[in-house]
């Protein structure tokens, strides 16, 4: 049944009549697929949705949540952290300081209970408006998108982004967040979030399940054949 455990390798191996390295391999290509997911210490699950369910433009402004309704599934978000930190690296996008503060979010994002998406959102305390930075510096719930964020807390909307997609393999702080196997396939989602005037509104770092989530991207021709 969809959402249902396997049974174990050696049951597996019993009855189909095949060995345990087979049913092993056959697993994992399963799970590099999208159709289990292999939970440390529980199990493996058959998923509830389909293997490449969430589709995306890369230039769309949707959030992750609304994401993963619109494929037809039930969205949900686990705040992780959510603290003031200088910005570091990132600083020079938003023409800052290194040690100008930020607020820093990180949420996973679950698909049916399925973990498919981890982010994190910078967002410089500059650009914040001054009736909101006393709050957001003492006690802030993060529960807001940082779409919402920049709307209601910096008085800015977002227009466009500039992102940058990568394949990785997973490391050993994703593989237990997204409940996924060490090394496993991932798409790295970098972006920056603009007005319309052309300013960096935040700073987007996510890892997505590959074999879950995907990009589509429209191509054309600017030349004459």
């Amino acid at each position: 049944d969809l959402g249902g455990r396997l049974p174990s390798e050696l049951e597996l191996s019993g009855e189909f009549g095949v060995s345990r390295p087979t049913i092993r391999e056959a697993i994992t290509r399963l799970v590099e697929d999208g159709v289990l997911t292999k939970r440390h210490g529980v199990g493996t699950f058959i998923n509830k949705g389909p293997a490449t369910g969430l589709r995306s433009w890369p230039y769309e402004k949707s959030t992750f949540l609304q994401l993963i309704r619109r494929a037809g599934h039930e969205p949900a978000q686990k705040i992780l952290c959510c603290v003031i930190e200088p910005l570091g690296p990132i600083a020079k996008t938003f023409d800052l300081k290194p040690t100008d503060s930020s607020l820093s979010m990180e949420k996973l994002f679950y698909s049916d209970d399925q973990p498919v998406i981890f982010c994190r959102n910078i967002i410089p305390l500059a650009l914040v408006l001054p009736e909101w930075r006393g709050e957001i510096v003492v006690d802030y719930p993060c529960e807001e998108s940082a779409y919402a964020f920049a709307m209601n807390k910096c008085g800015r909307q977002v227009d466009n982004h500039e992102s940058e997609i990568k394949a990785l393999a997973c490391d050993e702080r994703l593989a237990a967040l997204l409940e996924v196997e060490i090394g496993s396939p991932l798409l790295q989602l970098e972006e920056v979030a603009f007005d319309k005037a052309q300013r960096p509104l935040f700073y987007g770092l996510s890892y997505l399940r590959s074999a879950l989530v995907s990009f589509r991207i429209r191509r054309s021709l600017s030349i004459d054949l």
